[in-house]
Formats: structure tokens, C-alpha cells, sequence
């Protein structure tokens, strides 16, 4: 009875404990950090394709050509638009379904 006394009271275990809790939170915290800037990236992305998008359109819009000929370039370039933005949009449901806590970016 007094060895196992004697082996919680010894600091070896301890400090081998506290350093793999400690190492793995670091991972942990390193992880989180990194898939966070991922979103951010990926938000820059979407938004940037997102205004771009919002230019092109106006640009047709202000052409002097007929309303059909207007509707029928910016729908083509919604859709031009909506093809390079989704799978961006995917990856970053993907990341954020891996990280729960970070929910408020959808």
C-alpha cells in the first residue's frame, strides 16, 4: 500500500501526465486556430466573388441593349458566378461542421 502512495506522490508520472495534456491541447488550440483562418480566407473569397459579381451585373445592366438581351447575361453570369462561389461555400460548411463552436458563421 505505501509503493502506490509512494508512486502518486512521485513527480515522474506527474510531469509526464501534465506534458501530454499540455501537448495536446496544443494541437488542439493550433487546429482551431488554423481552421479559423482557413473560414476567414474562405469568407474573403465568397465576398470578393460576391461583389464581382454584383459589378458585372450592374455593367450589363448599363448597356443599351434590350431588357430580354439584359436578363439573359445576367442570369448567365449569375450563374458563371454561383459555380466558382459553391464549392468555396462547401468547404467552408465542411470546416465549420468540424469545428461546432464556430456556428456563427453560417
Amino acid at each position: 500500500m505505501e509503493d502506490i502512495h509512494n508512486f502518486i506522490l512521485s513527480v515522474d508520472w506527474q510531469r509526464y501526465f501534465f506534458f501530454v495534456i499540455d501537448f495536446v491541447g496544443a494541437i488542439v488550440i493550433i487546429y482551431v486556430v488554423v481552421n479559423f483562418f482557413r473560414v476567414l480566407i474562405l469568407e474573403t473569397k465568397i465576398n470578393k466573388l460576391e461583389d464581382e459579381k454584383i459589378n458585372k451585373i450592374t455593367e450589363i445592366r448599363n448597356q443599351p441593349i434590350t431588357l430580354n438581351q439584359v436578363k439573359g447575361q445576367s442570369e448567365k453570369k449569375d450563374r458563371d458566378f454561383e459555380e466558382k462561389i459553391q464549392p468555396l461555400k462547401r468547404k467552408r460548411k465542411f470546416i465549420l461542421e468540424k469545428l461546432p463552436f464556430f456556428n456563427f458563421f453560417k
